[in-house]
């Protein structure tokens, strides 16, 4: 599990890299395999939510940015 976890989180830093140097269609699906990999991965949702809401702006990026939220919300709960 640890493995998988690990290989996720390396493949956000590319994918991050590649969002900051404006690659946003090939981010997009990175985006969406990470969270294919790990549907709790909170910052794929959110930074997926961020293109949604600069491409569409409908009730999808809302949702996105809600997701990233409730897991992060949930990550913490866990903490305590």
């Amino acid at each position: 599990m640890n493995n998988v976890i690990d290989s996720t989180d390396s493949l956000f830093q590319k994918v991050l890299k590649e969002h900051q140097s404006g690659n946003i269609q090939q981010t997009k699906a990175l985006y969406l395999n990470i969270i294919g990999r790990d549907p709790t991965y909170s910052d794929a949702y959110q930074l997926l939510g961020v293109i949604q809401a600069h491409k569409e702006g409908d009730a999808y990026d809302f949702m996105l940015f809600f997701q990233s939220f409730n897991l992060l919300q949930e990550n913490l709960n866990l903490l305590e």
